[in-house]
C-alpha cells in the first residue's frame, strides 16, 4: 500500500478507537393538561360570578315540534288553511293536499333554531294541536301546526356549578 492511504486508514481507525461519542443532558418537566387544571381553584365568589354575569347561556330554551305546510302563494295557503281547519283528521286531510308527513315535519326546535323570524315568532304563539293562519315569511308562505311543547328552564346555579367550574380551570390552565 501506498504511504497516503495508510495514513488516511490509520486516521479513521484512531478516530473510531479513541474518539468518544457527544453526549448531551437534558432534563425534561413534564405538565399535562389535566395536571395543570388539578392546580387550579376557584372560589365559589368567581363560580358566582360567572354564573351571573351569563345567566342566560344556562337557559334551556322552550322547544317546539313543529310541522310546517309550504305553498307558492297566499291564495293557495288560504284555501289550504280553511280545508284543514274543517277537517276531522289533520293527517288525512295534509295527505289530500299532496304533501308527505316527511317532508313537513320539522322536529323538535326551540326558536333561536329556526332561520325565518317570522314564521318562529308565529310558531312559539300558538297553542299545541291549533292551526296557525297563514304566515308570510321571508321565503314562503306557510301554514304552520305544533303537535308538541316542551317547556323551557332557567337552571340554577347549584345545577350548572360543575359546568362552570371546569370551563373557568379549562381556561385557566390555557
Amino acid at each position: 500500500l501506498p504511504a497516503g492511504n495508510a495514513t488516511r486508514n490509520y486516521a479513521a481507525v484512531f478516530e473510531q478507537r479513541f474518539t468518544a461519542p457527544e453526549r448531551r443532558k437534558i432534563n425534561v418537566l413534564l405538565l399535562t393538561r389535566d395536571a395543570a387544571k388539578q392546580r387550579i381553584s376557584i372560589s365559589e365568589d368567581e363560580l358566582k360570578a360567572a354564573y351571573d354575569s351569563d345567566k342566560q347561556k344556562f337557559n334551556i330554551p322552550e322547544m317546539r315540534r313543529i310541522t310546517q305546510l309550504t305553498f307558492a302563494d297566499k291564495a293557495a295557503a288560504e284555501k289550504a288553511y280553511a280545508e284543514l281547519s274543517k277537517a276531522e283528521n289533520f293527517a288525512d286531510a295534509v295527505g289530500k293536499l299532496g304533501f308527505k308527513e316527511s317532508d313537513i315535519e320539522l322536529g323538535l326546535l326551540a326558536k333561536r333554531d329556526m332561520i325565518d323570524s317570522r314564521i318562529a315568532d308565529a310558531a312559539f304563539a300558538l297553542k299545541q294541536d291549533e292551526l296557525s293562519q297563514p304566515v308570510e315569511g321571508q321565503f314562503a308562505t306557510v301554514l304552520l301546526r305544533v303537535t308538541e311543547v316542551v317547556p323551557g328552564k332557567q337552571r340554577t346555579f347549584d345545577e350548572v356549578k360543575g359546568e362552570i367550574g371546569d370551563r373557568l380551570t379549562e381556561e385557566r390552565a390555557n
